[in-house]
């Protein structure tokens, strides 16, 4: 039952990711003017990184204190550090973008789009390493 919950806890950070990363955004950056568009996306991102961290606390606590398979508990880390590093990258990738400061915004806009991969697929594809 134990391990059940962890792997619905991963999944669930999973659809997170692919729902924003794959409808949510494209959604509304398609359908919104940009001034509208902007301040919305601005406060989904780090609603998503500060759940997906949490997620992952709980997934990494779980894995500890039942022993659980050691690609659990560093799959649970991995998320939990990069997830905290995405929802630490927002405020000067907000503030790049405001500066129109585009390379900078680029760097960290893909640092972030890089982080937030290697979760979805930690998470993704730790079922078969277990």
């Amino acid at each position: 039952m134990l391990l059940e919950t962890v792997v619905l806890i991963s999944g669930i950070i999973s659809g997170l990711i692919i729902f924003q990363a794959a409808i949510n955004a494209p959604l509304i950056f398609k359908t919104l003017p940009m001034e509208h568009a902007r301040p919305l996306i601005r406060s989904i991102f780090p609603i998503l990184f500060k759940v997906v961290a949490v997620l992952g606390v709980a997934m990494l606590a779980l894995a500890l204190w039942y022993g659980t398979s050691p690609v659990a508990i560093g799959v649970s880390v991995v998320t939990v550090v990069l997830a905290s590093t995405c929802a630490a990258l927002i405020p000067a990738t907000n503030r790049a973008a405001d500066n129109d400061n585009e390379s900078r915004f680029h760097r960290l806009h893909q640092a972030s789009v890089v982080l937030t991969v290697a979760v979805l697929l930690a998470n993704l594809g730790w079922l078969f390493f277990r």
